[in-house]
């Protein structure tokens, strides 16, 4: 389904990078992961979401975030109007402003936060991502991650227990894979490998991996690399140098799994090369 309405702000040195859309019906078809957290502001709208083991309905307004390399997707209802502003924000945000927001964890330590927004926090928190959101447009990046880092202060302040839903992970020993493979994707990194490191059979890792990510580790391997690769080449690094950090053979193997998945070549995302979809 074609966006209504579709804008977006990203450049290389962005600690936060931001998307608001309006659709009549949603869906992604495919799991996809992040580098970083995602802060998905639902202003209007019911969807699903999905992630590695569960699948929560939700209607806005409400706020759902991901920890980084969770494996998730969502969809609404066809012809749902969804309304909501995604909010992609590095752990090294995470990491600087936890010593000064001491209720920052309840709502960052579940694979998935659900918090439900009553009508004052509504319209609070709708005011202050306005305010983030014409930062991003006027490209004033680090005034918006200030303000972003003062919306989280005042948004954890408000929230009462009752409106936090945080959905945990219940298998976790793949989910020690996945952080795993996360932490060390620029070394080779085989099935066989894995499954001496978490003591179990080749099949079982395979199998198990595979029903609680929907991917197999192959994929999911493939999808790390590529998110770390992204964020590289957005910062100026080179093609070869991003290859070799990456964890590909060599350069050509770099680039043909880089426009399998994002569906353009590495230089073209760096160039910030609109991607054509066909169909």
């Amino acid at each position: 389904m074609k966006p209504e309405t579709l804008s977006f702000v990203e450049t290389p040195n962005q600690k936060l990078h931001m998307e608001h859309t309006v659709t009549d019906g949603f869906t992604m078809p495919y799991m996809h992961t992040h580098v970083e957290y995602e802060m998905l502001y639902i202003r209007s709208g019911s969807v699903t979401v999905e992630n590695n083991v569960h699948r929560v309905s939700v209607s806005g307004p409400c706020v759902i975030i991901h920890r980084p390399f969770m494996l998730h997707r969502a969809y609404t209802p066809e012809k749902c109007r969804y309304d909501r502003f995604i909010i992609n924000f590095g752990t090294e945000i995470v990491s600087h402003i936890s010593q000064w927001i001491p209720n920052l964890d309840r709502i960052m330590n579940g694979s998935m936060c659900i918090i439900e927004l009553d009508p004052a926090m509504h319209m609070q928190l709708s005011e202050e991502i306005a305010l983030i959101w014409q930062s991003y447009q006027d490209r004033y990046y680090l005034r918006a991650e200030l303000q972003f880092a003062l919306m989280l202060n005042r948004f954890t302040d408000c929230i009462g227990e009752s409106q936090i839903r945080n959905v945990r992970d219940e298998h976790s020993y793949i989910s020690d894979v996945m952080d795993y493979i996360c932490n060390h994707y620029g070394e080779p990194l085989l099935t066989e490998d894995l499954s001496r490191q978490f003591f179990v059979s080749r099949a079982k890792l395979t199998s198990d991996f595979k029903a609680c990510t929907s991917v197999t580790i192959k994929q999911y391997i493939q999808l790390t690399r590529i998110n770390y690769a992204k964020q590289m080449l957005l910062s100026g690094k080179n093609l070869s140098e991003v290859a070799q950090s990456c964890g590909f053979c060599d350069d050509s193997h770099f680039i043909h799994t880089f426009r399998s998945i994002v569906g353009q070549t590495p230089r073209a995302f760096a160039m910030g090369t609109p991607v054509e979809i066909s169909g």
